[in-house]
């Protein structure tokens, strides 16, 4: 079981993890933060919380519209499993996490998307598809692409 504990991470501070170990997710153990074993993840600053899927656990990294930054790590390893600069991310059926990685290029909008964007004044940017098998913990970095909207 992993308990997070939300808090404001300023410059140069570290994520930090708990992993209740001991199953104890009773007031008295939280209130006295016995959660069992404690690891820190990395030392980035504006990082939140984004979500927690099996093993997984995600960060966002920004305070801006997407792009925002994304990084992935695996509870068990404890390592980094991935990091994008994403503009969405969906979980499919607790199974995969659905990323659309924003790329520099501009190469998959349309004019009638192009007209869109324009009208709104935003830039068009192009995100890939890139999903992760949530229980094998595989990077598939499809051939979809998708025309977004940044500003």
């Amino acid at each position: 079981m992993v308990r997070t504990v939300s808090r404001t991470v300023e410059p140069g501070e570290r994520v930090e993890v708990y992993l209740n170990t001991k199953q104890d997710i009773s007031p008295k153990a939280c209130k006295e933060n016995k959660y069992g074993e404690v690891f820190y993840l990395y030392d980035q600053p504006e990082s939140n919380f984004y979500d927690l899927v099996d093993d997984l656990i995600l960060f966002d990294d920004g305070c801006c519209p997407p792009p925002r930054g994304l990084v992935v790590y695996n509870l068990k390893t404890k390592k980094r499993l991935f990091e994008a600069s994403y503009m969405t991310v969906k979980i499919l059926n607790g199974n995969t996490i659905e990323i659309w990685d924003a790329e520099d290029k501009n190469v998959g909008c349309v004019k009638g998307d192009l007209e869109r964007i324009d009208r709104a004044g935003m830039a068009p940017i192009t995100s890939r598809q890139i999903l992760i098998d949530v229980k094998t913990n595989k990077v598939m970095k499809t051939k979809n692409t998708r025309c977004d909207e940044t500003s």
